[in-house]
Parts: C-alpha cells; sequence; structure tokens
C-alpha cells in the first residue's frame, strides 16, 4: 500500500495502482493470473483493489478464486466486495455459497449478497426464503 501511495499519478490512478501492487506492466498482456493471485495476497488492501479490477475486467477464470474467498476471507470489506463481484459475473455457480452469507454480521456484505442474488437471477424458493428472512 506504501508503494501505491508513493506511486499514485493523478492523471492515471488506475495504471499506477496497477504496476506496484500487481506485477504487471505489459498493458498487452493478460493481467487474469497477477489478479487471481493478488486476491489471495496476506494484505486485505491488495485483495479489495483485486477484487474490484476483476469486475472491471471479468474473467471466468476469477470465479473458482472468487468463491474461495467467500469462505476465507477475513476483511469484511474485501467480503463484501468479492460478493458484488461475483454477481457482477454473474456466477450462477456461487448462489449456494452466497446464501449462508445473507447472514453475515457485516451490513454492507449482507446487502452485496441481496444485490448479487438479483444479478445472478436464481428464482428458488430457497433464495426467497433467504432474502426476505
Amino acid at each position: 500500500v506504501d508503494s501505491l501511495q508513493r506511486e499514485q499519478n493523478p492523471g492515471n490512478v488506475a495504471g499506477a495502482m496497477t504496476v506496484p501492487l500487481f506485477g504487471f506492466t505489459d498493458p498487452y498482456s493478460d493481467p487474469t493470473p497477477h489478479l487471481l493471485a493478488a486476491l489471495v495476497a496476506p494484505d486485505a488492501d491488495v485483495r479489495l483493489l483485486a477484487a474490484q479490477t476483476v469486475r472491471r475486467l471479468p474473467s471466468v477464470a476469477a470465479v473458482p478464486v472468487l468463491m474461495e474467498r467467500l469462505t476465507n476471507e477475513t476483511d469484511d470489506a474485501v467480503l463484501a466486495e468479492v460478493v458484488e463481484t461475483l454477481g457482477i459475473l454473474r456466477a450462477r455457480d456461487a448462489a449456494p455459497a452466497l446464501l449462508p452469507l445473507a447472514a453475515h454480521p457485516d451490513d454492507l456484505v449482507r446487502a452485496n449478497v441481496a444485490e448479487a442474488l438479483g444479478w445472478i437471477g436464481v428464482r428458488s424458493p430457497q433464495v426467497t426464503h433467504t432474502l426476505i428472512t
């Protein structure tokens, strides 16, 4: 994060954040492997930025890593972002894993679960029951 703050350039924030945090500099290479690695980085700020970036560069390759974060993520802000990103990616396979998070203690996580399930478009009695209770 210190390198992020040192490298930030107001005219090119996204590019400045990408290089020091994700480790790639070639604008023509596929950033997906770097983003997937960043999703499991020890630093919560890096994981948060990776989850935010994955939604802008949608890749089905990210879905399994994002789903793994649903059970292993310890930072509520990152978890909320992961949930929202799975919804934006329309990850139907994530719906069963999202349901238990509807009871998460963090308000934003719960709100993002409802929103993600709406984006995914899952229609089932279990989803409906989870969302209204």
